[in-house]
């Protein structure tokens, strides 16, 4: 094949940041875990640039999307000499300048991307998720992430929420099960409610943030559940709560710290008797 020489045009470039992307979605593909797409991702990219696959690249300026064939890892392209048609080129055929390029493009992304997304979530595993699902895990058990949103990461900020994702499932892998519901203000808070409070607040941690931080997206009843444990928290000290939801899911003990602070049951419920299953269980 003619070497493609580096293109003079903003219409002709080929787009070094599209052939990542879609690395990344062949590594997502073929990943069953969180520490197998990372793999992926650093091998299929080795693959690329040392010519043992055949890359194709999008025009900056075109809107099109990548797709995913085989092994190969597709788009359309307008390079020098082939404007308006589709090729498919190894890397090894460009011009060094393209070849450094490409490989510092892909470099940047597995730093700013890959790392960060999967940072020390390597255990959990990758399935295929309704849209909008980021994970799923059972309580005390396994937990999996979507392969949906790991291929579909762009950047930065998609990295964090990715690995927010997983750190929130390994909050309920860590959580055991609950002796019954919490009485929070007045209010009854069911045991869903208490183990999403504990992976909202792991997540946050595991990516860097406080207590009181909202992940983009973050549905209303999933906020309301993050507002319980930051309350839990300052409460009956977070150590106590921990213990709770990761140690022995003694559900009283938080209800008889709560109403011992004036966080917990109204008069009128104690009279009723209301939490009185959790104190005695």
């Amino acid at each position: 094949m003619v070497p493609v020489e580096a293109s003079t045009g903003p219409d002709r470039s080929l787009d070094f940041e599209a052939a990542a992307l879609n690395i990344q979605r062949e590594a997502a593909g073929r990943a069953a875990t969180i520490s197998q797409f990372q793999t992926n991702f650093h091998t299929f990219a080795q693959d690329a640039l040392e010519g043992r696959v055949t890359v194709s690249f999008i025009p900056q300026s075109d809107e099109a999307t990548t797709t995913v064939t085989g092994t190969e890892y597709t788009a359309d392209v307008s390079a020098s000499g082939m404007e308006g048609t589709k090729a498919a080129v190894t890397v090894t055929d460009l011009a060094e300048e393209q070849q450094a390029e490409f490989r510092a493009v892909l470099d940047a992304h597995e730093g700013r991307v890959i790392t960060p997304a999967t940072d020390a979530i390597g255990n959990l595993g990758v399935e295929e998720m309704p849209e909008g699902q980021l994970g799923e895990a059972e309580i005390g058990g396994r937990g999996r992430v979507s392969k949906g949103m790991l291929a579909g990461m762009s950047g930065s900020v998609d990295a964090k929420q990715a690995n927010h994702a997983g750190k929130h499932e390994q909050g309920h892998m860590d959580s055991v099960h609950l002796s019954g519901n919490l009485v929070v203000d007045g209010q009854v808070e069911v045991t869903r409610t208490l183990y999403e409070s504990y992976a909202e607040l792991t997540g946050n941690r595991g990516v860097g943030e406080g207590v009181h931080y909202n992940r983009p997206g973050q549905p209303e009843d999933y906020a309301h559940a993050q507002k319980v444990g930051v309350i839990l928290e300052e409460a009956v000290g977070r150590a106590v709560y921990e213990q709770t939801l990761t140690k022995d899911g003694d559900v009283g003990r938080l209800q008889a710290a709560l109403d011992a602070r004036g966080r917990g049951r109204t008069a009128q419920q104690v009279r009723e008797g209301v939490g009185e299953a959790a104190l005695t269980a």
